[in-house]
């Protein structure tokens, strides 16, 4: 007797054969762009959330000083200045995390794509996975899953750390340079409210970004005029200490723009069929480097004069003698010595000194890292304190001042010499220059005081040569 049935094994691997080799064309053919789509936010989602954690972090630490304390026990016991060091680590870390999280991101997608395109165990499930699933869709779905965290982690980042980026930002532009650690540490100490305010704020706006309202392209323009606006707001009014308050709304606003604005191009990435779709920026850059050098062949001429021009330049002016400058009569280092009206006291000692002033008395102290603290007892009106910092000529001074929190009890005062200090205003940095043509220039306080009190007052002064 023979069995009139056949054995449907041999058709369901011819099938699934003719599936794979169909899948794996379409993989082959799937468009650039997802890819590109699924690794940015994927990177950009890790990335916030390490910037986010050393956020908190950063504004736990101005906010509290017992987080501080805590912080600073990681950090060398010398120096630790654990805010200052906490916004680098923001950025050096987000960035470190960012380039990992791409290379992770691209080994998962290959990994997941691959899947799609290989034979299991089971010959009918894969029958049935192989008829229904493509590639495109399971990379459409990656993307759309990491749609939600990849816009809302970049808020929640950007309140936490924009708001003490943009006040580093301006302290750089006071200074005309580095701001010392200083000046960074008393700074967003003395204004932790609206750090602290810009992360409650950020949370929330994280929260109103899984909304599907402020992801769509409508939220880019008013979301940009209300940054742009509070930016000029803060600019404008940037020596009023409540208008730092506006900082947190133009990081918040401003991110939730240039999110609304990324996630309009990747949503039309990911629907796209083009194969070639995301590659244009490198065709692009292919172009303009043609472009680049075609002018370079076709000017070789003139580009080869300005560049021998330029090389004998830098080679005349290496080879120019230049001579030393001439060692100053005054040093900042005796300004202790000065301020205090005796003679240098021994490297290895602290010792204090009392010196009089037209009022009151002012108590000079040597302090670390070569600073001179100066305890004032304030009495009602007018008093003129010699720091004994001396500017010679042809030397350009720093004079860092902040006054000392925890040891002044004065409520109501204004210092003038060393910029503008205040109770809301507890430091300042001057730059004094004197020219080689100039007398040596003294910096004098005047303490202006409406009642009495103690302050003290630490001064940082160091030297540098003058450009006159």
């Amino acid at each position: 007797m023979t069995d009139i049935y056949r054995d449907p094994t041999d058709g369901a691997t011819a099938r699934r054969v003719e599936l794979l080799r169909r899948r794996r064309d379409e993989l082959v053919t799937m468009p650039h762009a997802i890819r590109r789509v699924v690794v940015a936010r994927g990177a950009r989602m890790a990335a916030a959330w390490a910037m986010a954690l050393i956020g908190a972090v950063l504004v736990g630490s101005a906010a509290s000083p017992r987080v501080a304390k805590l912080v600073g026990h990681l950090l060398p016991p010398d120096d630790p200045a654990v805010i200052a060091t906490g916004l680098l680590a923001v950025w050096l870390g987000g960035a470190l995390v960012y380039a990992i999280a791409r290379a992770v991101c691209e080994h998962r997608f290959t990994i997941a794509m691959t899947k799609c395109v290989l034979p299991g165990d089971d010959l009918h499930q894969d029958l049935e996975r192989l008829s229904h699933e493509q590639p495109d869709d399971v990379a459409r779905r990656m993307a759309h899953r990491l749609e939600l965290r990849s816009a809302a982690l970049p808020v929640l980042a950007a309140a936490l750390v924009a708001p003490a980026t943009f006040v580093y930002v301006a302290l750089a532009v006071r200074t005309h340079g580095w701001p010392a650690n200083r000046v960074i540490e008393h700074t967003l100490g003395d204004h932790a409210g609206f750090l602290f305010a810009g992360a409650l704020a950020g949370l929330v706006a994280a929260l109103g970004v899984m909304s599907s309202r402020l992801r769509s392209p409508r939220a880019i323009v008013p979301a940009g005029v209300v940054a742009i606006t509070a930016l000029v707001f803060v600019i404008a009014l940037h020596r009023i200490p409540t208008a730092w308050y506006a900082l947190p709304v133009v990081a918040i606003a401003g991110m939730i723009a240039l999110v609304a604005h990324k996630l309009r191009i990747e949503r039309a990435w990911i629907e796209t069929d083009d194969p070639a779709a995301g590659a244009e920026v490198f065709d692009l850059i292919a172009a303009r480097f043609a472009q680049l050098r075609g002018f370079a062949v076709a000017h070789r001429g003139p580009i080869a004069f300005v560049l021998s021009a330029f090389a004998l330049g830098v080679a005349g002016h290496a080879s120019q003698a230049q001579l030393p400058r001439a060692t100053p009569t005054h040093m900042l280092s005796n300004a202790f010595a000065r301020a205090t009206l005796v003679d240098p006291p021994p490297p290895d000692q602290r010792e204090m000194v009392v010196a009089d002033s037209p009022r009151g008395h002012v108590v000079v102290t040597r302090g670390d890292y070569g600073t001179i603290v100066y305890d004032l007892t304030l009495v009602p009106g007018s008093d003129y304190i010699h720091t004994g910092i001396v500017i010679p000529p042809g030397w350009e001074g720093r004079v860092e001042a902040h006054v000392d929190a925890e040891h002044t009890t004065a409520k109501d005062y204004e210092i003038d010499g060393i910029g503008d200090i205040t109770p809301q205003h507890t430091f300042d940095v001057a730059m004094p220059m004197v020219c080689t043509t100039e007398s040596p220039r003294s910096m004098i306080l005047t303490v202006h005081a409406k009642k009495a009190g103690q302050l003290r007052l630490i001064v940082q002064p160091t030297l540098r040569a003058s450009k006159c």
